[in-house]
Formats: C-alpha cells, structure tokens, sequence
C-alpha cells in the first residue's frame, strides 16, 4: 500500500485536474463546438495562460511541448507549429513571472503582452512557412475574443481546481 502526504495528493490532484483542463480546451479549439461564433476564442491559450500564471510550479515545458504536438497532430497543421506558438507563450510568461512579478495585478498586461507576442510569432511562422507576406484577420479576432472570455474561463478553472481567488 502505497501512502502519500496531503500535500503530495494535492499535487497529483491538481496536475490530473491541469492535464483533464488542457486536453478539454484542445479539443474544444480543434473541433471548434462553437458554430455559432464567427470567430472562436482560443481556450488552449486561454487555459494555458491561466495554468502557467497561477500554478506555474505544476506546469513544464515538457506538458507544454506534447499539448503543441497533439494540436498539430489533431489540427492537420505542419508538425512544430503550434508547438512552437505554445512554446513561446508559455516561456514568456513564466520568464515574466520568474524575473519580473509573481503579483497578479499584473495579469492584463502580461496576457496582452504575450497574445501580441503570439500573433507576432504565429505571422512570422506563417511567412517562414508560405514565403510570402499575408494578413489574416482572423487569428486577430480570435485572439482579442480570447481576452474577451479569459475572466469567465478564469472563474471556471478556479472553481474546477477548488481554488480561492
């Protein structure tokens, strides 16, 4: 019989509770279940932002790079990309939040940050990829609907983590 800690229940417990949010926001962006929006918020990016800023001792770059592979696997996109994007986003915030701040007023402004950055890197792939310059307006849109739905989706991560504000 194997006896753990609380403390260490309460870690597995959270990062089952991490790797069940991740793989739901996934597959929600990849099978987009919301016909009904024009333009689909990111809920990956949105639940990513909130896991690596809240709990961002629970997160690796190693989570992070297999949830990048199953979005280019299950999305049809070529291998690294989203990866890449993931990658990228997850590594500035928790730079900023090492380095800079580990106060949550900051949030807005490292969420806005970081989704600027995303759409920089995601047009910078898709010109190192196509070899072409193009504008999307899409991913724009989508994105500014992911800070639209980021303090809903919040309330909803900390009553499933069972986590106070």
């Amino acid at each position: 019989m194997l006896i753990l800690s609380d403390l260490t229940k309460k870690n597995i417990i959270i990062k089952f509770k991490m790797m069940v949010s991740l793989l739901f926001a996934t597959l929600i962006d990849q099978y987009s279940f919301f016909h009904f929006l024009p333009f689909q918020p990111s809920f990956t990016i949105i639940t990513l932002f909130y896991w690596t800023f809240f709990f961002e001792y629970h997160m690796s770059f190693v989570v992070v790079f297999f949830l990048g592979l199953l979005t280019d696997i299950l999305g049809g996109s070529l291998l690294g990309e989203n990866t890449f994007v993931l990658l990228a986003f997850y590594a500035g915030i928790s730079f900023y939040r090492e380095y800079f701040t580990e106060r949550s007023q900051y949030e807005w402004a490292i969420l806005w940050g970081s989704t600027i950055v995303i759409l920089c890197v995601h047009f910078l792939l898709i010109w190192a990829i196509h070899k072409r310059i193009f504008f999307c307006i899409d991913p724009v849109i989508g994105h500014f609907f992911s800070l639209l739905f980021y303090p809903s989706l919040k309330r909803v991560m900390f009553w499933f983590v069972g986590e106070e504000e």
